[in-house]
């Protein structure tokens, strides 16, 4: 099908916010549907526990709200039971008893009159993908030929997300372990989440387990000119690139010294320029050449550069000789 052809085609070529406009389009295209939502997670006895989401036409609030009910879901049980095949569900006849009176809520206020739903399991494992389609007018319910249509198109679509994802953490990093990364939209949605990344995070955030990013977290890597967060254990760093956030998290060392300088300190005490004053700040908190070059969007030749400009600068000729000065200017503050 020229259909499928086109959908890894562009799994391979487009950035991940734009493939998955894209895809969903050409679905559009053979399935109508208002609104869509696609999950990545691990499988629970309670249900599912979302740590990747995409929501198409649907506000990120449904993210906390469905997690809130997940435990309850019949269609989730549904699509458990029934790998790879299409579910149909109409949620004013589904959720129907008073025991399912939140998730009939739920449908209402997100405009679910109608819904199929697929999922995918990653082998023996529990990790598992999912996606649901909607309609929001009751009288317009996915007959058998959407169903038909769908179940072949749409195991490809959730390949292709793999596929895409893996390809965006490939050309994001060059080397390191890459399951400390991860890509986010800006408000807070996460569309990939490597296993080291969640893992890190919960050194500030115990409990945290959602698809969402951390609101503090989100707050400080969303502020205008923020090159990222860091507390006295965790350090995430972030480049935004084409409307979406890439994350790098990284564990912060005992004996990393951080003495709160700011750029323009280093800029009128030792004639830094702006791009120096920032390689400075960066080797202050222990980041490698090759980490300021992908953070700061220049060659790693040309951060080489400006790190021994620094140096000559500041009258010191390796980091722990800038270290050790730059701890005496910030005791001086």
């Amino acid at each position: 099908m020229h259909l499928i052809i086109e959908l890894y085609r562009a799994a391979q070529g487009m950035a991940v916010d734009e493939f998955q406009e894209f895809s969903l389009g050409l679905l559009k295209s053979l399935v109508p549907f208002n609104s869509a939502k696609y999950m990545g997670g691990v499988l629970t006895q309670q249900g599912m526990r979302v740590q990747e989401v995409y929501l198409h036409n649907e506000p990120v609030e449904t993210v906390s709200d469905y997690a809130g009910i997940v435990h309850a879901d019949p269609v989730l049980k549904a699509v458990r039971a029934n790998p790879d095949k299409i579910v149909r569900f109409h949620p004013a006849t589904l959720f129907a008893g008073r025991e399912s009176r939140p998730l009939f809520d739920f449908a209402k206020r997100y405009e679910h009159a109608n819904g199929m739903a697929i999922a995918h399991f990653d082998g023996d494992t529990p990790q598992v993908q999912a996606l649901s389609l909607y309609r929001a007018d009751a009288d317009s319910h996915f007959l058998e030929q959407d169903c038909s249509m769908a179940e072949q198109v749409l195991p490809h679509f959730l390949e292709a997300i793999k596929i895409n994802q893996a390809l965006a953490v490939h050309r994001s990093t060059k080397d390191g372990d890459r399951s400390t990364l991860a890509i986010a939209c800006p408000n807070g949605a996460l569309h990939f989440c490597g296993a080291g990344f969640r893992k890190l995070l919960c050194l500030d955030w115990p409990d945290w387990e959602s698809a969402l990013l951390p609101g503090p977290l989100l707050d400080k890597l969303t502020r205008t000119g923020s090159t990222g967060y860091r507390s006295s254990a965790l350090r995430v760093s972030v480049r935004s690139v084409g409307g979406l956030l890439f994350l790098k998290a990284s564990r912060v060392s005992a004996s990393a010294p951080c003495p709160a300088i700011c750029p323009d300190l280093l800029r009128s005490a030792y004639g830094l320029t702006p791009a120096e004053a920032r390689v400075a700040i960066a080797m202050l908190e222990d980041k490698s050449a090759r980490e300021m070059a992908d953070e700061l969007g220049v060659s790693f030749h040309t951060v080489r550069v400006q790190i021994r400009q620094v140096y000559a600068k500041l009258g010191v000729n390796t980091r722990a000789g800038f270290v050790k000065l730059m701890l005496g200017l910030g005791q001086g503050l």
